[in-house]
């Protein structure tokens, strides 16, 4: 059976900002193992459905909501947009205190968000709370490597 590949996870809030998404994962998907792509991606939504819309109307389906994935998860990105400033059920961020510990990689591109992937500084669950105006995907959390 051959080794599966790591599964780089975006973590998406309808409306998203389209290039947040497909940037990362243009960059995931240059590397190459035995000429086949070394990542897999899988796109996680907010909300149920199998498509989540980008802040320019643009639709991409395939996706699985966030609780109903069960798979490792070796890198999550947080995608920004207008969807992931608003509210945020408390579910997501169980899921993102109960998950994150078993995350190799996580980072958010989000300024001014109520999703966080940051290390909360008392216990290592992410923050739920708004930052300050910012790139956070500059500090990674948990458990940093290089890519």
């Amino acid at each position: 059976m051959p080794p599966r590949s790591p599964i780089i996870a975006f973590l998406a809030a309808s409306p998203f900002e389209l290039l947040d998404l497909t940037g990362p994962a243009a960059v995931f998907a240059y590397p190459t193992l035995k000429d086949k792509p070394y990542y897999s991606f899988r796109i996680l939504s907010t909300a149920s459905g199998d498509s989540v819309k980008s802040m320019g109307g643009l639709s991409i389906g395939d996706t699985s909501r966030f609780s109903e994935y069960a798979g490792p998860i070796d890198t999550l990105i947080v995608v920004g947009g207008l969807g992931s400033i608003g509210y945020q059920s408390p579910e997501l961020l169980e899921w993102l205190r109960k998950h994150v510990s078993r995350i190799r990689r996580a980072c958010d591109l989000i300024s001014s968000s109520s999703i966080s992937v940051r290390q909360h500084p008392e216990g290592g669950s992410p923050t739920s709370t708004r930052t300050p105006s910012g790139i956070q995907g500059a500090s990674p959390t948990r458990n940093p490597a290089p890519l």
